[in-house]
Parts: structure tokens; C-alpha cells; sequence
């Protein structure tokens, strides 16, 4: 249990590190396959603070941001704990940011250094950062070589600078509904979210976990690798930048993976690849980031029939918010589960009214770990942090922009989000719902459900495909599809249109953009797709 004072007890992130570092000093900390070297904790703790003087030489200071752009590698996780070390802010951005989109979020959180892969060697005019740290070839004169700032430092260990209520952290959203913004996280948050993940993720000490999640990502960090630093397990990071299903099974060939976390747009290319052996020596898998239907969840019980199998949800302001845990994996396919430790989950309509249980509208969260906007962002923040019109507390609570529902057992169901909700002839139509029917079709590798704006039923609700086999006819997909449709929905919910693709735009951690579908040019797509052949099938 934890103290009145917790920071006294836990101090900062560091303090993992640290702790790791004094207890399993030989222990393997890192598998990092992209660089092809292993680190022990020792060997990390010391990397990470010959980075934290360097970073000090270059006059950081506690509260100072520092950016930086890597893969799923080390020295991600070595500038993280340095500026947790000297209490600094972690500035992670996506790596596969366009170095004019790097430099606005550089100048947006008011970074002071910038570390990088060789590949972003030159930020261009206008970066506002004093120094600009490289590891790897520099093509740029003014830029600081990484590996040699290391060798430069020696000493005796800092004394950590971070409490438990100093940020360590700005993360970046998503930004799927818009640019992203930064969420500030603390010490204490982050810690306080491992401690409750642990239980749920069934991770045992020294437990080996695989790493696909994007590190500058929440759920990189909150479920891929912070719990199992904190039991002195092994993390490994995958031989390449991209996701690689190939590479997970012949992982899981030669070693034990005790826990994995994934997206659902990385189940259909595992099962694609699975060589029909049932999986037997994971622990426990959890996904996120998006629903996963039953029927990706089939998949993934047919492949690991006996792991522990969970879906999770949070946001990045949350971190975490709920688990469903294994015995309602099937038997709940639509949910989400039931809160966290420290977290509460409420449905509210659109006046910020809770409802009662069963009722559908907008899903609303507090956590332990939640966390505000960098400079607080105010048009952000009023849009996000609400309270709710009968909460007795008065509390500001974290509006998702999901629309679910909660059971009397206080299990979570997410139908949409609110943005994709969409409106044909005066009904609501929950894309997710039609999007779980028409991955039924065998032919059907991935989809994404929108509205298209319509003069005469306002907007008509269109299916984009992608084909696991391409020598399937359009058209007969599309028969197919509607007659699959028609057996289990209501008529207006099946798609009127469709369109199909090689791949759906996405986040990097998974998440369909449809702001980009919508914004593409469907209609001359469709066009093209002769479906007015079936118009007498079309129109429900």
C-alpha cells in the first residue's frame, strides 16, 4: 500500500530505473533487435545518466522540455529516464512527422534540445531548439553526436529532481479528430497507472514482454513497457521500424513472451501469417486503441487459446481508464469492461446529465492519472474537461467523444464515436455496428464505415473495403455484403454505397482516420465501381 506521502516513498520515474538497476543488475533490461544489442538494467541506468549530464552540460533544468523522434529502441528509453532524472519534461514525437510538422511541435511545447535518429538531421528554418542531438551520421554541422555526448560523461550518480506531482511527460494525441495537442503526465499519475495495470495484465516479476506500441505513444508506454521495467522483466523491441507479423511469431518461436500489447489492425496480419500451431506460452494479450469486434476476436482466441485475452480502454488524457478481462472476452464481445483501479466511468447525455445504466449517450472518465493540456490549450481544455450537471462532487470529468452504454454489473459498451455517428433519414446509425457485420464477409480484410452527405435522406451510409482477395469482383462482394447485412440489421443501416481501397488511412497506433476518408474524393470512387447495376439492391 502506498503512504500519505507517496513521493517520498516512490520519488520520481527514475526511481524504477534506479531500483531495477540496484536489484537485477545483470538482468537483460532491453532486447532492442532494431539496433541489435542488449542492455542490462545496469547498463541502461548508467546510459541514461551519462544522457542526463550531457543534457545538463547543455543547460537543462528541471521543468525544461526536451524533444526527441525514435523508433522502438533504446535510446528512447534512455532520454526518457534522463529527463527524468533531472526532472526535465519528455517531449516523444511520432517519427514519422515531416521535420516542418517536427518543428511546429517543437516550438508548440517550447523544447530546449531535440534528439533524433540520423534520418532527421536538419530541422529547417525557424526550430526555436538551442541544440539539436543525433544519433547516428551527421549531415549537419551544428548538430551534437549522441554516442560520443555519452562517452563524454562520467561521475557520480545525480540525485533525482522529479516528485511525485512534477510532469514527466508531454504526450501527444492522436489528433484523430483534429490537430493534436499535448497531455501533460505526471510522475505520480504514470506510476499510479502502472499500479493498476499490473493485476489485470497478469505480469509476474521478470516476465519478458514484446513491444509494438509506438513509445511516444500512451499506450506504448502505460501498457507495453512501464509495468513490466517495474518487475524487472525484459522488453523487446521488434528488427524493424514497421510492425512485422512474421517477426512476432518467430519471436514467440525461440523465447517465452509472457505479455503482448496490440491494436486490431495488427490481428488480421497475424492470423494471415499464423502457421495453424496454437499459441501456448503467452500469459496474457491485451488490445486497444480501437473496438475489436468478435470476430477479430475469434481470430485471436484460435491463435492463443490458452492467454489471457483483454481489451483495454483509455485515452491519452486518461492513460488508462478500463480493462475487460478474459472471462468476458466472447461473452461481451461489444464491451470494453469495467473500470480500473482509480478510475470512474459515467454515461452522461447531451445537457452533461449522468444517466442510468443501460441508457446510451456519451461516455465521461476520471483517473487517478489524468492529465491537462500543456499550457492548458484553454479551447481544448473547455471542450474535453467538464463537469457533469449532477455530479455531487463537482468534479471535472474527461468527455471521450465515444457514445456507450454501461450494464448493471458496470461493464462498458462503446458504440461509436460521436463524430461517426451517422444520420440517414432521421436515425442514427453507429458505424462500428455496420463495420463489425461487414468483417463477417470472408473476402473482407479490413473496412470502414462513413456518412456521405445526401440531398434527399442527409446522408447515406457507405462501406469502404479492403479485399483479402483481390479476384473476387467487385460487384459480387458487394451482393454479398448486402444480403449479409440485410440478414442482421435494420434496413436503414445497410450501406447504400461502397467503395473500395488497398488500405484504410490510419494513426500510427491503429486508429482509422476517417476525417481523411470523409475528405477524399468517394464519390468519383464509387462512380467508378458501377454499382448502379444494383440499385435496385442498393436502395433499402
Amino acid at each position: 500500500m502506498l503512504n500519505d506521502n507517496p513521493e517520498r516513498r516512490l520519488g520520481g520515474l527514475d526511481f524504477i530505473l534506479s531500483r531495477c538497476a540496484e536489484t537485477y543488475p545483470n538482468r537483460i533490461a532491453l532486447d532492442d533487435r532494431l539496433n541489435k544489442i542488449e542492455l542490462t538494467y545496469a547498463q541502461l541506468r548508467e546510459r541514461s545518466i551519462r544522457l542526463a549530464r550531457a543534457l545538463m552540460s547543455l543547460g537543462v533544468k528541471k521543468g525544461d522540455r526536451v524533444g526527441y523522434a525514435f523508433y522502438n529502441e533504446h535510446p528512447s528509453i534512455e532520454t526518457l529516464f534522463a529527463c527524468a532524472t533531472l526532472g526535465a519534461v519528455a517531449v516523444p514525437l511520432n517519427n514519422r512527422l515531416s521535420p516542418v510538422e517536427t518543428v511546429r511541435h517543437l516550438d508548440a511545447q517550447q523544447c530546449h534540445v531535440f534528439i533524433s535518429r540520423e534520418e532527421l538531421t536538419s530541422l529547417g528554418d525557424g526550430a526555436k531548439v538551442e541544440h539539436h542531438i543525433v544519433r547516428g551520421k551527421l549531415n549537419n554541422s551544428e548538430a551534437l553526436d549522441y554516442e560520443a555526448l555519452l562517452t563524454e560523461q562520467s561521475g557520480t550518480p545525480l540525485s533525482p529532481a522529479a516528485r511525485w506531482e512534477d510532469p514527466y511527460m508531454i504526450a501527444m494525441t492522436g489528433g484523430t479528430t483534429g490537430g493534436s495537442k499535448g497531455a501533460v503526465w505526471t510522475h505520480g499519475g504514470a506510476i499510479m497507472d502502472i499500479l493498476a495495470l499490473l493485476a489485470p495484465l497478469g505480469l509476474r516479476r521478470g516476465d519478458n514482454t514484446i513491444c509494438f506500441a509506438p513509445l511516444y505513444h500512451a499506450a506504448g508506454l502505460g501498457y507495453g513497457f512501464f509495468p513490466t521495467f517495474w518487475l524487472g522483466g525484459k522488453v523487446i523491441f521488434p528488427d524493424t521500424p514497421s510492425f512485422s507479423p512474421q517477426f512476432l511469431h518467430n519471436v514467440i518461436k525461440s523465447e517465452t513472451i509472457h505479455c503482448m500489447f496490440i491494436v486490431p489492425a495488427m490481428i488480421n496480419p497475424i492470423y494471415k501469417t499464423w502457421d495453424g500451431e496454437p499459441i501456448t506460452s503467452m500469459v496474457s494479450l491485451s488490445v486497444a486503441s480501437a473496438p475489436t469486434p468478435k470476430v477479430l476476436r475469434l481470430k485471436l482466441k484460435e491463435m492463443f487459446p490458452e492467454t489471457q485475452l483483454m481489451v483495454a480502454y483509455g485515452m491519452t488524457e486518461s492513460i488508462s481508464g478500463s480493462m475487460q478481462l478474459a472471462d468476458d472476452f466472447l461473452v461481451h464481445a461489444d464491451g470494453v469492461g469495467e473500470p480500473l483501479l482509480g478510475s470512474r466511468i459515467r454515461i452522461v447525455d447531451d445537457e452533461g446529465r449522468i444517466l442510468p445504466n443501460g441508457q446510451v449517450g456519451q461516455i465521461v472518465m476520471r483517473t487517478l492519472a489524468m492529465a491537462l493540456y500543456y499550457n492548458n490549450e484553454p479551447e481544448s481544455t473547455k471542450n474535453t474537461f467538464m463537469k457533469c450537471q449532477d455530479d455531487p462532487e463537482g468534479l471535472e470529468w474527461i468527455y471521450t467523444g465515444d457514445i456507450g452504454m454501461m450494464d448493471e454489473a458496470g461493464r462498458v459498451t462503446i458504440l461509436d464515436r460521436s463524430k461517426d455517428i451517422i444520420i440517414t433519414g432521421g436515425e442514427n446509425v453507429a458505424s462500428v455496428e455496420v463495420e463489425n457485420m461487414i468483417l463477417h464477409h470472408p473476402n473482407v480484410y479490413e473496412c470502414a464505415v462513413i456518412g456521405l452527405p445526401d440531398d434527399q435522406w442527409g446522408e447515406l451510409v457507405c462501406g469502404i473495403i479492403v479485399k483479402a482477395d483481390q479476384s473476387i469482383s467487385d460487384l459480387q462482394m458487394i451482393e454479398e455484403i448486402i444480403a449479409l447485412c440485410k440478414e442482421k440489421l435494420g434496413a436503414y443501416k445497410v450501406p447504400k454505397k461502397f467503395t473500395f481501397t488497398d488500405a484504410l488511412p490510419r494513426t500510427p497506433f491503429g486508429k482509422v482516420l476517417k476525417r481523411e476518408l470523409r475528405n477524399m474524393d468517394v464519390t468519383k470512387a464509387i462512380s467508378a465501381t458501377d454499382v448502379n447495376q444494383l440499385d435496385s439492391k442498393l436502395i433499402v
